[in-house]
């Protein structure tokens, strides 16, 4: 059964952009069925969630201010504890889907590749 790779209809010009990279690397595995697909969908959704709170760290600052009644308050912008996450959960389905750079793999006991 021929598996369809093509990313979601409706989706963003964004996930497509991250699907169409990523999707390469995984495709012709002997081993990649259709259930993969919604890890895989779930990966995608998390680099352009990424990129979206990157963009507001960036634009509004690590840290936010405010003028209070007792004073000046300095919180961390919960965009950036937010993008933390989502960086944590980018690792974890890049490495459930084995999509991990070859030149990490030595680090965990494993056979050790150089970059091509």
């Amino acid at each position: 059964m021929k598996i369809d790779i093509k990313p979601p209809k409706g989706s963003s010009p964004e996930f497509r952009h991250y699907w169409n990279l990523l999707i390469v690397d995984i495709k012709d595995r002997p081993n990649f069925c259709s259930s993969h697909l919604m890890q895989f969908k779930v990966l995608v959704d998390s680099y352009v969630e990424y990129d979206e709170l990157l963009g507001l760290v960036k634009e509004e600052g690590r840290t936010l201010i405010s003028q209070t009644s007792q004073g000046i308050n300095v919180k961390a912008n919960p965009n950036l504890t937010q993008l933390n996450r989502t960086i944590a959960h980018i690792k974890d389905y890049s490495k459930m889907l084995e999509l991990t750079l070859a030149k990490d793999q030595g680090m965990n006991g494993e056979d050790e590749e150089e970059w091509s």
